[in-house]
């Protein structure tokens, strides 16, 4: 499942709140230095890619009707090297994935279109 946990008002604040209905993943996006509008747009992004596979992502859903399938954590350290951190972990096998993407090469505002 995926989890997002993101302080911040705005369209992403509405978009947190989510009915998790049906199979959802818990999103957790740790970047402190992104703008809401940049933390919107990879949320909205998670979604789309999920729905396709009946899945939602959701910050904080409104009472989930069950647990998150899993969590993705997105780690963007602010005084550290562009490089985002990236870490899911499934409920259902109890497996833990993690991996450092480089950002490096990708301009700063565009960094959340590469995750």
């Amino acid at each position: 499942m995926l989890a997002l946990g993101v302080t911040g008002g705005g369209r992403l604040a509405a978009a947190a709140r989510c009915p998790a209905t049906e199979p959802w993943v818990r999103i957790e996006l740790r970047t402190a230095t992104w703008s809401s509008a940049a933390r919107d747009r990879v949320l909205d992004d998670l979604r789309r890619t999920l729905a396709g596979q009946g899945i939602d992502a959701c910050v904080s859903p409104d009472q989930p009707a069950a647990e998150p399938l899993a969590t993705l954590a997105i780690d963007l350290p602010p005084d550290g090297p562009a490089r985002a951190e990236i870490e899911v972990r499934d409920a259902v096998t109890q497996k833990r994935v993690r991996r450092e993407v480089d950002l490096a090469g990708i301009p700063p505002d565009g960094r959340e279109v590469a995750i």
